[in-house]
């Protein structure tokens, strides 16, 4: 979950482009862990942070969330801009894996990378069209 899961999608996307040897398929991989970071994303309180940023981009681009869901996420993020432009997440996340934490600190331009791809994806149409009423 959080920081692991959005850092697992991303090397297997790497290992795929570079062509590391996957145990499994490597676009079957993308699909399910794209499948875990869309539910964790749709759980996640509407509050902007470093890794609220990066599950909405990586949601974005490998997920297909409802148009609802991005309107929201999108807005949390425009909410968030600072007035001087940067996106900003001045509290130190606890990462934890196999049975270790650690805390991290996140850089402004990781934190405003993330928030401008979010929303660029959002404006160029990412996510899924709302479905038909019946």
């Amino acid at each position: 979950s959080g920081y692991i899961l959005t850092h697992q999608l991303v090397a297997v996307l790497w290992a795929e482009r570079f062509g590391v040897a996957l145990p499994d398929d490597p676009r079957a991989l993308v699909q399910r862990l794209a499948a875990l970071l869309l539910a964790e994303q749709r759980a996640a309180p509407p509050a902007f942070s470093d890794l609220y940023a990066e599950r909405v981009a990586l949601t974005l681009a490998y997920a297909a969330p409802g148009r609802d869901d991005v309107a929201g996420w999108s807005e949390v993020i425009m909410q968030a801009q600072q007035p001087d432009g940067r996106w900003v997440d001045d509290r130190p996340s606890q990462l934890s894996y196999d049975g270790q934490t650690l805390p991290a600190r996140h850089e402004w331009t990781h934190t405003s990378g993330f928030a401008v791809l979010a929303l660029a994806l959002d404006l160029n149409g990412a996510g899924a069209p709302p479905p038909a009423s019946r």
